[in-house]
């Protein structure tokens, strides 16, 4: 995709993302995450460039540990990005050196490796906790009813700051369907109480960011609607 076109769909989604904003009662401010997986690394300095000239903070959102490994190095060091596919544990290692937030935190046993990368490392890593809010078994993440049990376990993480909530729904044939979802998920930070006032809420793709907004997100995961088809 040429630097134009991703300058255009990029100035078209903040606007997309400025008029959610509006139509929500909470008028939230949202983040942007820019999905760069499978996606060539001229395509992500363009977005990058595009970023500074802007004036709108560069967040990218990998999938793949082993990907991202060979574009980490040829990125600018200002660049910020998320973690957000299926971290298996044995890759947690990886994950605590190149991401600078996790998002995906899907199970208990994933919390406990990355707590012992972070010991080793002797740094803190913030983390979002995945829910699988459609009760979807094709989609990893905790249980809605289980997120409060984890929380009170946090003191076993000392090395992990858990800053918010995420969630992939199921697929939707129509976007306003997800809509539930995206508002379960907002109930259910709500119901965390004064301990999750803080917490982000990232929820929301190409096809439905703006619902998501509309029910409270403030962070949102867009890659083709920015980028394009990925490559093969």
């Amino acid at each position: 995709m040429s630097s134009a076109d991703i300058k255009r769909n990029t100035l078209e989604v903040l606007e997309r993302i400025s008029s959610a904003q509006a139509a929500s009662p909470f008028k939230q401010s949202v983040s942007l995450i820019a999905v760069s997986k499978k996606q060539a690394l001229d395509s992500m300095l363009e977005y990058y460039e595009l970023s500074q000239a802007s004036g709108f903070s560069c967040i990218f959102g990998e999938n793949y540990v082993q990907e991202f490994k060979t574009k980490a190095t040829q990125l600018p060091p200002s660049c910020e990005c998320h973690f957000i596919g299926t971290l298996q544990s044995n890759k947690a290692k990886d994950a605590a050196n190149l991401f600078s937030l996790i998002e995906s935190v899907h199970s208990l046993s994933l919390l406990q490796a990355l707590n012992k990368e972070a010991k080793i490392l002797k740094k803190h890593i913030p983390v979002y906790l995945q829910v699988n809010i459609s009760a979807d078994q094709n989609k990893s993440g905790f249980a809605a009813k289980d997120v409060a049990m984890i929380l009170t376990k946090k003191s076993d993480f000392d090395c992990l700051e858990i800053k918010g909530l995420m969630t992939i729904t199921e697929f939707y044939d129509q976007p306003e369907k997800a809509r539930p979802d995206f508002r379960a998920m907002r109930e259910l930070k709500d119901s965390l109480g004064d301990e999750a006032r803080s917490f982000d809420l990232s929820m929301g793709m190409s096809s439905d960011f703006e619902i998501a907004i509309e029910e409270g997100a403030n962070v949102v995961r867009v890659g083709t609607a920015i980028f394009g088809q990925r490559e093969a």
